[in-house]
């Protein structure tokens, strides 16, 4: 029997079933002769390893300084992160930041010369690439597992992220409007179309990055756990939304890995890619690159025997077409041959799974972020899959053990099955849940119209209907609650707790509408409203001053630095004819956080509301020396001048303050000082320009009951 030739041609002995003794083994290159070159490493990976170790000492560097930044004035300052989620600020609310310019620079730079910066400048990559090493340093191969509808989910994570917001804004709220009146409540809130602004400098950080105790599964079910099940850069290739648009561009690319015709087809090329690319098949059939998988690692250039591979320019992907009628052919028997480890019917399903199982996790317990739940629905897909074949198929392989030979299960088939039985009830007891908490947030908001003034009068009545939708909420978000407490929780969550305080407190059960407030507080932080709801949820219950100062000051104690609290207290003891202690709280919270402009504000404005406009000037102006462009205390200063009887020195104060920030509140209160000073014109001006400034988003405020469910 002759010796079968060409690539893509040697084949492994195939019997029933699926495992590395029954499974067609499609050879890319034929086995390499005698005396030829052994593969040599990579001269790129060094480098890139370089690249992307700088890469991370650059965000050390970042976040140090954030954290130094406050040594001298207690001022924490930075710039932006650096991420391209922080995108959806900018879509969403107009705040222009570092992330976004980031964004759109990679996806411009993609256009022209592929994804550089996928393979460069990601630290994603950097952590696939450090797990997949040391995995390979352990005695650990992963294998790539090939999908074609999986590939798809990137696109649709990334117009989600990016392009569904601004749909649902620009073309489907319009249309629903007008065909139907409006939105159903089950679309979600459709949010305003925003002013675009600056936000390149931040003071809090790390407010959009997940806590510890999130970020650490995070990174090890995106870095080592889908390199383990799926092979390199598997996240990358199913998993991340940014990738969703760079693979497209990278199509459409001029610059790519291309070919001279020193190239023999050794497949060095394809042995040493950490892509999962097939370079030897590609630069053979197309004379280059084409596969927008490519990441432009150049390990493929840099161990290229022959020097045969370049990076050069060229027509892009999308123009390029098979380089001759054999490649056409060689390319439909690839494909035939199984580059793909399912079969369609089973993509269609295991689609299926993805999506479930991601929407399982996705938001459980408000803590799993959107990648997070698309990395575990990624291995949570892979370990169905072969659960499935392990009914199906005499031998199966997992990513390092058989779990099955010869028809029977091993250990580590039965433990790899009972791990996926415990991911698919840990996806359904999401998946439960959610929908509780969705169907409960829609009868949620038809409480939305009671007045919180009247909710905690003790004499409100809820009609009917209310009675139905608070009866509805507390059915369905009562899932939410720990097992101990009536729910299938395994711990309770913020948000539910409180839709359930509001439902409650519209059934008349105030004493349940305080535990679950109670809740939500120790779980989500003290908000205001809620802090304040809490001290009435407590004097309806005629719960002593002493219990209601302990509840204020231990908080505040925790949280020293939130004005809402500090005020909150404050008022407390002004109602109770303590206004020397509640003058002292103002002034303490001042002197401990003085470069803090929310602090010192509501500060400067408490004292105020208590006739000390002569005692806040000076708080202001401390504060003023060490944040002279914060726009909120120029606006506080000028209003302590003008209640101080100095409205003329007020003038220049506000006047930057709207030169910083023009908002329709500084507007008015400029036209007001105008009128105080007799200039009537001035005055009328200042009102038109009142009238189409925006509403300030940047001025902290006393606590006020709130008069809405929060």
């Amino acid at each position: 029997m002759s010796k079968p030739s060409g690539p893509s041609s040697t084949v492994a002995p195939a019997r029933k079933g699926c495992g590395p003794a029954s499974v067609p083994l499609p050879v890319i290159s034929p086995p390499t002769p005698a005396g030829a070159p052994r593969i040599r490493p990579s001269r790129a990976g060094p480098w890139r390893a370089a690249v992307l170790g700088l890469l991370h000492l650059v965000f050390i560097v970042h976040v140090a300084q954030w954290l130094l930044s406050g040594m001298r004035d207690g001022v924490r300052e930075t710039l932006s992160p650096i991420e391209p989620s922080e995108s959806m600020q900018t879509l969403e609310a107009g705040l222009v930041n570092a992330g976004f310019v980031v964004f759109v620079l990679a996806i411009v730079s993609t256009l022209i010369v592929g994804r550089f910066f996928c393979g460069w400048a990601c630290h994603v990559v950097a952590l696939q690439d450090a797990c997949g090493w040391l995995m390979k340093k352990c005695g650990v191969h992963p294998k790539p597992w090939r999908s074609r509808l999986l590939l798809w989910v990137p696109l649709g994570l990334a117009l989600y992220m990016f392009a569904w917001p601004t749909f649902r804004r620009e073309v489907l709220r319009p249309a629903m409007d007008a065909w139907f009146g409006g939105m159903p409540d089950w679309m979600g809130v459709v949010y305003p179309r925003p002013t675009f602004r600056p936000h390149f400098i931040v003071e809090d950080f790390w407010a959009t990055f997940p806590p510890w105790y999130i970020a650490a599964p995070f990174l090890i079910i995106c870095g080592f756990a889908t390199v383990y099940f799926l092979g390199a850069k598997a996240f990358c290739t199913y998993g991340c939304p940014y990738g969703g648009f760079f693979a497209p561009a990278d199509r459409l690319a001029p610059v790519r890995i291309r070919v001279t015709d020193a190239c023999n087809h050794c497949g060095h090329c394809t042995a040493v890619c950490t892509s999962n690319v097939r370079v030897s098949d590609e630069v053979r059939d197309y004379g280059a690159v084409v596969d927008p998988g490519c990441m432009k690692c150049l390990d493929c250039v840099s161990v290229c025997p022959n020097g045969a591979l370049y990076v050069g320019v060229g027509p892009p992907a999308v123009l390029t077409r098979p380089r001759s009628e054999p490649a056409v052919r060689a390319d439909a028997a690839n494909r035939k041959a199984g580059r793909y480890d399912l079969s369609l019917r089973e993509e269609w399903a295991m689609l299926v799974v993805w999506f479930l199982i991601f929407r399982g996790y996705r938001g459980m317990y408000e803590s799993v972020p959107l990648l997070m739940a698309a990395g575990i629905a990624m291995i949570g897909t892979f370990m169905v899959h072969k659960s499935w074949r392990l009914l199906r198929d005499a031998n199966v392989r997992g990513p390092y053990w058989q779990l099955k030979r010869s028809g029977r299960v091993t250990a580590a088939g039965a433990l790899f099955a009972g791990a996926t039985l415990l991911l698919a009830a840990g996806a359904v007891h999401g998946a439960v849940m959610w929908y509780g908490r969705w169907q409960g947030e829609l009868a949620y908001n038809r409480l939305a119209a009671i007045d919180g003034q009247a909710l905690f009068s003790g004499s409100f009545r809820a009609t009917d209907e209310q009675l139905a939708s608070a009866r509805r909420v507390l059915a369905l978000d009562g899932l939410s609650r720990p097992i101990g407490q009536g729910g299938i929780a395994l711990l309770p969550t913020a948000s539910s707790d409180l839709r359930l305080w509001w439902a409650s407190g519209v059934v008349g059960d105030f004493a349940s509408a305080e535990q679950a407030l109670r809740r939500a507080m120790d779980r989500g932080g003290p908000r205001d409203d809620l802090v304040l709801a809490l001290a009435h949820l407590m004097r309806l219950r005629q719960a002593p001053v002493a219990e209601l100062e302990s509840m204020l000051g231990g908080h505040l104690a925790r949280r020293p630095a939130e004005p809402f609290l500090i005020g909150a207290l404050a008022d407390v003891l002004a109602s109770t004819g303590r206004a020397a202690e509640a003058v002292a709280v103002f002034e303490r919270a001042a002197a401990d956080h003085p470069a803090d402009v929310a602090v010192v504000s509501a500060a400067a404005r408490g004292l105020l509301a208590l006739g000390k406009a002569e005692r806040a000037l000076p708080i202001v102006e401390r504060a003023l020396a060490s944040r002279p462009r914060s726009a909120v205390l120029l606006e506080d200063r000028a209003t302590m001048l003008f209640y101080a009887g100095r409205q003329r020195e007020a003038l220049d104060p506000l006047l930057r303050a709207i030169e910083l920030a023009p908002t329709g509140q500084r507007w008015q209160k400029l036209a007001d000082l105008y009128a105080a000073l007799g200039e009537p014109d001035k005055a009328r001006d200042a009102l038109r320009n009142a009238g189409s400034a925006p509403v300030a988003p940047d001025a902290p405020h006393l606590p006020a009951m709130p008069n809405q469910p929060p």
